[in-house]
């Protein structure tokens, strides 16, 4: 596997909502914040894990699924395969994600095919349209 770039923050879309994550060194993981403002648990602890998996998926809008406000409701096409980049220790590590049917589990793998393991205690895992910027 290549050398991996440093990447002190993950900058992305999932639908209409941007998403940022910023590396913590100190704390080994990804804080989460909307608008430069880090999000808190109630304790006031930083909401944080120390993987950040953007899954580039494919996707459709079911117009005959309306929400109370009128809004058409939008699908994420999960099984298949697809680019993804996971952002763990510092990094920026790109792959394939592949599931071949609903009830298999998704495996995440490097441009040799070998396994992508995210770093232990949890992740934020974003589902994004294909295309969409992780920065």
């Amino acid at each position: 596997m290549a050398k991996a770039p440093a990447d002190a923050a993950v900058s992305t879309r999932v639908g209409n909502t941007p998403m940022t994550f910023t590396w913590d060194a100190g704390a080994k993981t990804y804080v989460r914040t909307i608008n430069g403002r880090r999000l808190n648990t109630a304790e006031g602890r930083p909401i944080a894990q120390p993987n950040v998996l953007v899954q580039m998926c494919d996707g459709y809008t079911d117009r005959s699924d309306i929400d109370p406000i009128g809004n058409p409701s939008r699908y994420t096409k999960t099984v298949g395969s697809g680019p993804f980049v996971l952002y763990r220790d510092g990094k920026r590590l790109t792959g394939t994600w592949k599931r071949p049917t609903p009830g298999a589990p998704t495996s995440y793998v490097d441009a040799s095919g070998k396994p992508l393991p995210l770093a232990p205690g949890g992740a934020f895992v974003l589902l994004a349209r294909k295309g969409t910027p992780a920065s």
